[in-house]
């Protein structure tokens, strides 16, 4: 998957020149129609920029979820309403995402495939009252070795069992955040870590609220997921649509070894 151009042509602004803002202001107002939205977008995108800032320097391990997980990437992007294939919408999805990132629409997930494992459990389970469902079922559940066994890694022969099924109902939930390495999630579920905790509290629900209060149509999709059978390769973005059209969030890139 190819990055997003940096460059105000492109009417984009991400994170790989390391900008100020008021540098990322100057080489993107040759694409702005509306100064005064881009400020504000910037702006969201900066303090998009201090939620996630945590999770290089303590959380890596619990946005990862589990042992072989490489996050090699994770940070906040912005892109003006014309990187959209329609920027007159409401929505967002697979055509934006293949537009973007200059995937293919092949590699575009939305049903949890390729989103860091913790992230997931976490994002998915988040109420907008700020409780997780996650966090809630940490340390309830006594060790059942039929759901620490199934380990359900990437998407080759990975149905999810009924006994796995009736165990995400009588919690409430999410199925997206059990879609692969199951039996981490539930290593997690009866390990009730206070790292976990943490990392919800203080990156995925403040983050989450900042997209809701912000943007509209917020969600997760995968934008590039490569599943070689002994590794996973995928990208992911979490974002939402500004009252301008801008595409604001977050992107995740990860390498998950068998």
């Amino acid at each position: 998957m190819s990055s997003p151009a940096p460059h105000a042509t492109y009417s984009c602004v991400d994170h790989t020149d390391n900008l100020s803002k008021d540098e990322l202001v100057a080489r993107a107002k040759t694409g702005a129609a509306d100064p005064d939205a881009l400020h504000q977008a910037l702006k969201l995108r900066e303090e998009l920029a201090e939620i996630i800032a945590p999770i290089a320097t303590t959380y890596r391990q619990p946005a990862g979820g589990i042992d072989q997980f490489n996050l090699y990437e994770v940070c906040p992007m912005l892109f003006a309403p014309s990187c959209r294939v329609d920027p007159t919408s409401t929505t967002w999805g697979r055509d934006d995402v293949a537009k973007v990132f200059g995937a293919s629409v092949t590699g575009f997930r939305d049903n949890g495939f390729g989103v860091p494992n913790g992230v997931g459990w976490h994002w998915y389970n988040l109420s907008d009252d700020g409780t997780c469902a996650f966090c809630a079922t940490a340390g309830t559940v006594a060790l059942d070795y039929g759901l620490q066994d199934e380990f359900g890694y990437g998407e080759h022969h990975n149905e999810i069992s009924d006994n796995w099924r009736a165990f995400i109902d009588a919690h409430g939930l999410h199925i997206n955040a059990f879609r692969s390495w199951r039996a981490y999630a539930y290593r997690a579920l009866v390990q009730n870590s206070e790292a976990n905790r943490a990392f919800c509290s203080n990156v995925m629900q403040p983050l989450q609220v900042h997209l809701r209060a912000h943007s509209s149509d917020v969600k997760i999709v995968t934008c590039d997921y490569r599943d070689s059978v002994d590794q996973i390769v995928s990208s992911s973005f979490v974002g939402g649509l500004t009252a301008d059209g801008y595409l604001i969030g977050v992107f995740f890139g990860f390498v998950d070894v068998l």
